[in-house]
């Protein structure tokens, strides 16, 4: 009884010391975060798509918005349109208006994408540097 005690105490120990080395905690004040931490994330806040009138094409359009805590140079919206079977059908693409994003700010985009019949989906995509 007394050595699954000792081996217990043991294991322990072992596990409190193998925890205690493998974590670690800073405090970062606003002005001097790490540069891996400084960065700009562009989320798409709400996006729809409607056909002109007359129908000739559809409108992609939406609302971006700068999450992190840098600016986005060259905000770049692409649409995909698919079929049902989930088939390219055409790429396009536009800059959100403006196009440089400062963090915290939301910017619009709108796509004109030719109409075709086979069109069920659209995917989008924002990059940025």
């Amino acid at each position: 009884m007394k050595n699954i005690k000792f081996s217990l105490l043991i294991v322990s120990l072992l596990f409190l010391i193998l925890f205690s080395l493998g974590c670690s905690s800073e405090t970062y004040d606003k002005q001097n975060l790490p540069k891996s931490t400084i960065k700009a994330n562009i989320e798409i806040i709400d996006w729809t798509n409607r056909l002109s009138d007359p129908p000739q094409y559809f409108y992609v359009e939406g609302i971006l918005k700068n999450t992190g805590n840098k600016t986005a140079d060259f905000v770049k919206v692409k649409i995909t349109a698919y079929d049902i079977d989930k088939k390219l059908i055409s790429l396009n693409d536009t800059y959100a208006d403006p196009f440089t994003m400062a963090p915290n700010q939301e910017a619009t985009f709108k796509v004109m994408v030719e109409r075709d019949l086979r069109i069920k989906n659209f995917g989008i995509n924002v990059n940025w540097q």
